[in-house]
C-alpha cells in the first residue's frame, strides 16, 4: 500500500486554516499520527476576559503539542502577557493587555509581526531581541523605544499611536 509523505501532509495542512486542519486530523490514522508529531493548528488564542486560569494552562498545553506549526498567537485581557508565551512565533498580537514590565523575551527571536494594543500601558520593547521584525504596530498610553528601531533592520511597517 502507498502512503502520502509525511512532509507533503505536513506542506498541505500548513496552508489550511485551523478548522480544516482539524478536519484533515480526524481522516485517517495514519495522517493522525503525522498531525499528532508534527501539529496542526497555526493560531492560538488566549482571552483572559473569557476564561479561568485553568485556560492559562490548556493554552501552553496546547501551545506545546502543535509548537511546530503555531504561526500566531493572539492574547486578550492578560497582565504581562510576553511572561505566559512559551515560544515567541512569527505573528504576535497583545489586545488591552495590560503591560507592567519591559517586553524582553529571554532570547533573540525570529518574530517578523508585533502588534500591541494597550491604551492604558506604558510600552517598552527590547528590539535588539526582535532582529527579523518587519512590522511593528503599537497603540499605546506610551511608548519610549524609538533609539532602539535601528536594531530592526528588516522593519518596513511602523504604525506608532499615543
Amino acid at each position: 500500500m502507498n502512503t502520502i509523505p509525511c512532509e507533503l501532509v505536513n506542506l498541505t495542512v500548513s496552508y489550511l486554516d485551523n478548522n480544516s486542519s482539524y478536519n484533515i486530523f480526524l481522516t485517517c490514522k495514519y495522517i493522525n499520527k503525522i498531525l499528532k508529531n508534527h501539529g496542526f493548528i497555526k493560531s492560538l488564542y488566549l482571552n483572559k476576559n473569557f476564561i479561568d486560569n485553568e485556560d492559562i494552562f490548556i493554552f501552553i498545553k496546547k501551545f506545546h503539542l502543535h509548537m511546530r506549526s503555531i504561526k500566531t498567537i493572539s492574547m486578550s485581557f492578560i497582565t504581562d502577557p510576553q511572561f505566559w508565551i512559551p515560544r515567541w512565533c512569527n505573528t504576535i498580537y497583545f489586545k488591552r493587555c495590560n503591560f507592567t514590565s519591559v517586553i524582553d523575551p529571554k532570547n533573540i527571536v525570529n518574530t517578523e509581526h508585533l502588534w500591541i494594543e494597550s491604551t492604558y500601558s506604558k510600552i517598552i520593547i527590547n528590539l535588539k531581541k526582535f532582529p527579523e521584525l518587519k512590522t511593528l504596530h503599537v497603540d499605546a498610553f506610551d511608548f519610549n523605544d524609538l533609539d532602539t528601531i535601528k536594531y530592526c533592520n528588516k522593519l518596513s511597517y511602523i504604525n506608532i499611536k499615543i
